[in-house]
């Protein structure tokens, strides 16, 4: 058995791609073995900022992102990992987009990483190319140091914080001898995104994904209406962002629900508030802003439902709460039910929990996925079926 690295097997389907022989590269995919019950969902194949630009284009000028904590020659090469250490900021977006039209792998890795945590991914993922805020380059610049790699690291940052690193501004002074044209894209094949996993299960692992997949993880994720032929239809297992309203990004942009949360909302035309402040910064923009869906994990939910939260933020727009990274437990729920009385509708997308609470009689209804896990067989992404179980009120 021959055993291929994420980047070497990029490099080995980009190669048989373009000699016209996909079909014919040993680790083509292949037909899935099963068939989901789900509707298909249609999957651009066009890179990943094609899909992202050309579909928020349509909203004009409504914003986009909003950033409440802020109211030498050098050249990356195509086709090789950078890594993206900055926090939740419309810096993340923009620059991911970027990376991604200059035919690069984005790789993030959060500014809060110890050097012991950074060494595993850079190494690994062959990146040369950083871009960091300043609170980060210390660290990123002694493992890069360490490992002896030729390397360049921008500031995402201004010229007084930047500790003598080039800004983004510096780069405008070589994009004369740059060229204008952007590399050419194949969508199945070439990589742009790399994420390493926490290490939970053992050592940190890299994804490398695809613009093909990545467009269906994102599409996937904006198709939050799921069909069980066999049981009920629902009508939303969550809800997403619509056009013309707010939400949070506390999420991590780094973690995988936090980024598909961010780009589904620019997709949805939703403007899109970060912040990195503390948890009553968080609730205040939460009433600012007329929250309506957030998108949180168990531990950011906790926190919302703190007395200091609770007592001092009423919270009166927030109606959805979608869940992600890891299971909520019963503990928890039965506080944010009783500490966010505004929230009708809870749920659940990485664990086998939905919630929705009934607008007429303010019981609690639990909807329990049934163990049948099924794959779409135009994106090749895993999805839940769902079951509505009806229990009593807390």
């Amino acid at each position: 058995m021959v055993l291929y690295t994420a980047l070497e097997y990029a490099a080995l389907a980009r190669q048989y791609a373009e000699q016209g022989l996909a079909s014919s590269c040993p680790l083509a995919r292949r037909s899935m073995p099963i068939k989901s019950y789900l509707a298909d969902v249609e999957v651009p194949h066009v890179p990943f900022h094609d899909f992202i630009i050309s579909n928020v284009e349509k909203y004009g000028t409504n914003t986009a992102l909003v950033c409440v904590s802020s109211e030498s020659l050098f050249a990356m090469r195509i086709f090789q990992a950078v890594i993206l250490c900055v926090p939740n900021s419309p810096d993340f977006v923009w620059l991911f987009l970027g990376i991604s039209m200059a035919g690069g792998i984005v790789s993030p890795l959060h500014p809060t990483f110890s050097r012991d945590e950074m060494r595993l991914q850079i190494s690994d993922s062959a990146a040369r190319f950083a871009f960091a805020v300043p609170s980060a380059l210390s660290n990123l610049s002694a493992v890069f140091c360490e490992l002896d790699f030729v390397h360049r690291i921008i500031c995402v940052g201004s010229r007084k914080e930047s500790d003598g690193y080039p800004i983004i501004s510096d780069l405008a002074l070589t994009s004369a001898t740059c060229s204008n044209c952007f590399p050419e894209t194949y969508p199945d094949d070439d990589i742009v995104f790399l994420p390493y996993s926490s290490g939970t299960s053992g050592p940190r692992k890299g994804v490398a994904i695809t613009h093909y997949a990545l467009n269906a993880m994102l599409t996937i994720f904006n198709n939050s209406c799921l069909e069980d032929h066999n049981f009920y239809l629902s009508s939303n297992a969550y809800e997403v962002t619509s056009r013309g309203e707010c939400t949070i990004a506390r999420m991590c942009f780094h973690d995988a629900f936090g980024r598909d949360a961010l780009f589904s909302s620019l997709l949805n035309g939703t403007t899109t508030v970060t912040t990195n402040g503390s948890d009553e910064i968080f609730a205040e923009c939460l009433q600012k802003y007329k929250v309506r869906i957030i998108f949180v994990n168990p531990l950011i939910l906790r926190k919302l439902c703190s007395v200091e939260i609770t007592t001092n933020y009423p919270l009166s727009y927030l109606k959805t709460v979608v869940i992600g990274t890891a299971a909520p437990d019963g503990e928890m729920m039965r506080a944010a039910y009783k500490c966010l009385p505004s929230v009708r509708h809870y749920s659940s997308g990485n664990s086998p929990l939905h919630l929705h609470l009934s607008s007429s009689n303010n019981t609690l209804k639990f909807a329990m996925s049934r163990d049948q896990i099924v794959v779409s067989r135009t994106s090749a992404v895993l999805c839940s079926c769902w079951a509505k179980i009806d229990v009593k009120e807390f």
